[in-house]
């Protein structure tokens, strides 16, 4: 946030802004819902003007890059690109974000930061992309669509459409990559968004890697979904299976590994599909398993759910499975049931009803409303789940 003030008043070269967009003023209210809007009492309006950062916007002297991580709980990436239209029109100005990576800045982050100082520190000709522009289109009662445009500068090597359905919280939302289905009119680019059957709101946005390796989002659209499409996805008891590649898991326990506290460096933390007992497939990662998915509709569970997860081991561990959920207050509390896996053998199918899942205010009454799942085994030892799943 401090450069956001530099860069109005120091002859800067340029400015990168991480996880920095404003708002503060408006944390934990929505900007897609029904309470969109904040009521800005006297110290509020004086703290926007003189501290949040979509204030100082419009008057940076210097072109500005935008780093933002989706998941990362203190800046609100629904409305980085409130920020981003509000800058300085004179000054060159640009947006990422990072999926995947905890609240952490992904390796293609990393590496725009490196190209716009190269760019503007050393002044080297390297080509950096502007937004892109995505929106919503339906396709009669067939399907919908996301249609991406960019302004035509630049040659983009691959683009991508990320996508996501009803949870307003933006940093615990599961983002799902969709592939270009299409090419449309004027050199657009078409994406079949998988909506479920009972999607009531429909997230998107896109994101371009260009021939300089220079990676571009655009900016988070919304659409309220009004009416049945054909093409829909049905309700799925099946949080994880062998058949999957896993992309939706992130590791939980990162920070000793990462950067200035924001860029993500080691490669082994990543999640990774591997095989344990049988040839049988699953999700490991030393530092933690975390997912969103109990947080989607199209995977919700129900009162009496109770959850199956298979775990194999190669040495004997005790694994803490652990579910988010808000309290009364609006506050994240975590409930936690710790297992012990024997090591070696065969898969460990356990079955585990809410009520095995304790915080320090009490036990958890049922799974409906949890906004993570995350296994993790504080030694370390290597662990493999699988076949995640509501009984």
């Amino acid at each position: 946030d401090i450069v956001w003030k530099l860069m109005t008043i120091s002859p800067l070269a340029c400015g990168i802004c991480i996880n920095a967009a404003g708002w503060l003023a408006h944390r934990n209210v929505y900007k897609f819902g029904e309470e969109a809007v904040v009521d800005m009492a006297e110290e509020k309006r004086l703290f926007v003007a003189g501290i949040d950062s979509q204030s100082y916007a419009p008057f940076v002297k210097c072109p500005v890059l935008m780093l933002v991580a989706t998941s990362d709980v203190y800046a609100d990436a629904d409305r980085a690109y409130d920020t981003y239209v509000r800058i300085n029109k004179e000054q060159f100005a640009t947006i990422h974000y990072s999926i995947g990576y905890g609240g952490t800045i992904d390796a293609n982050g990393a590496k725009n930061a490196d190209m716009f100082m190269d760019k503007y520190l050393k002044e080297r000709q390297i080509f950096i992309a502007r937004p892109l522009s995505v929106a919503f289109e339906d396709e009669g009662e067939e399907e919908l669509c996301a249609v991406v445009s960019s302004d035509g500068e630049g040659e983009s090597v691959s683009e991508v459409v990320y996508f996501a359905e009803d949870n307003m919280d933006a940093h615990s939302r599961e983002w799902i990559k969709c592939a270009q289905s299409r090419t449309g009119k004027e050199g657009q680019k078409e994406f079949y968004l998988p909506l479920f059957n009972g999607t009531e709101n429909a997230f998107a946005f896109a994101q371009a890697e260009y021939s300089s390796g220079f990676t571009v989002s655009s900016k988070i659209t919304f659409k309220k979904v009004e009416k049945h499409y054909k093409n829909t996805a049905q309700h799925s008891k099946i949080l994880y299976d062998m058949h999957e590649n896993g992309e939706f898991f992130v590791p939980v326990n990162y920070s000793d590994t990462v950067l200035g506290g924001c860029f993500w460096t080691d490669e082994e933390g990543i999640p990774v599909k591997a095989e344990g007992y049988g040839q049988i497939a699953g999700m490991s990662c030393t530092r933690g398993l975390k997912t969103y998915r109990i947080a989607q509709r199209r995977f919700a569970p129900e009162e009496r759910s109770m959850l199956h997860v298979s775990a194999y081991c190669d040495t004997n561990c005790y694994l803490d499975i652990s579910v988010t959920k808000k309290d009364a207050d609006g506050n994240h509390e975590i409930y936690t049931c710790s297992v012990f896996i024997a090591g070696g053998g065969k898969w460990k199918n356990l079955v585990l009803p809410a009520q095995n899942f304790k915080s320090s205010s009490g036990s958890l009454a049922s799974f409906c409303d949890c906004s993570a799942l995350q296994f993790v085994d504080e030694d370390k030892n290597r662990f493999i789940v699988t076949n995640i799943l509501w009984i």
